[in-house]
């Protein structure tokens, strides 16, 4: 068994989250993102990481109040809570750590020395490192898609990563299939022919077998024009073409741990 420890990055801007995912992997963490504060809290309640790597400039909140939540609430208390953030040290340090942040670290930052507060905020943790299996089974990823080329970039990517991955290419046989194989997650475009914009993911809803599987629509169509409609028919998050890995995966990552672990009621 593998033992390590997780680390939550709650940053919504994507290359921050890219590189500081690809450093500390390198040191055997289990890496967690997300790219809002209402993200970041299902997460740390859900997964309580050891640290948590913190921005203040999140979309939806002020990275203070989600520091002061976190702190406050009895699962997640004990989490090391490292700010990275690049706005004035001066006006914000004191509040955060006045708040009980471990440390607040100014951007742009050296990653040896980033690296360094986590590790003394780890050996001071009181959460311990926990076991992974050394084998588990593959996440499953219905792709339901009508164009080809992204259809097949889309698997590429998936597969890349060691996703099980169905194909759909309109609405009946995403149905059918995701009735049959029972998917972790569905990957959804917008538009499919024969069926109106977010039509399928009222349907998938309806289903009892599909209406807790995390649905992320990823499609070409505006998001100020389709975003909330999508999310209110159920979807759990929305992503504009082009997609970047990092944001699908982040995205997946985010559903499925608010949506609870794969299976569960």
């Amino acid at each position: 068994m593998d033992h390590r420890h997780t680390l939550l990055i709650i940053e919504d801007d994507v290359d921050c989250r890219r590189g500081l995912d690809v450093s500390l992997r390198k040191s055997g963490h289990r890496i967690l993102h997300a790219a809002d504060a209402r993200t970041g809290l299902a997460t740390a309640r859900q997964e309580r990481p050891a640290v948590i790597l913190l921005d203040l400039g999140l979309p939806d909140g002020d990275g203070l109040g989600v520091l002061e939540q976190v702190l406050s609430r009895p699962e997640t208390k004990d989490c090391a809570v490292i700010v990275v953030s690049a706005r004035d040290m001066q006006s914000h340090r004191s509040r955060a750590l006045d708040l009980g942040a471990r440390a607040y670290v100014e951007k742009p930052y050296d990653m040896d020395e980033l690296r360094e507060i986590i590790d003394r905020s780890l050996a001071t943790t009181k959460i311990a490192a926990h076991a992974e299996p050394e084998e588990s089974a593959p996440l499953k990823v219905l792709v339901v898609e009508d164009d080809p080329d992204t259809l097949r970039a889309m698997s590429i990517i998936l597969r890349r990563r060691g996703v099980d991955v169905a194909i759909a290419r309109d609405a009946v046989t995403a149905v059918s299939i995701a009735r049959a194989e029972q998917p972790d997650a569905i990957l959804l475009d917008l538009g499919l022919p024969g069926c109106a914009d977010t039509k399928l993911v009222e349907r998938f809803r309806l289903l009892d077998s599909l209406f807790s599987t995390p649905i992320i629509v990823i499609t070409g169509k505006s998001a100020v024009e389709h975003r909330d409609s999508a999310l209110a028919a159920g979807a759990d998050a929305f992503i504009e073409k082009p997609a970047e890995e990092d944001e699908i995966f982040a995205a997946l990552e985010a559903a499925l741990v608010a949506r609870g672990p794969v299976g569960a009621p």
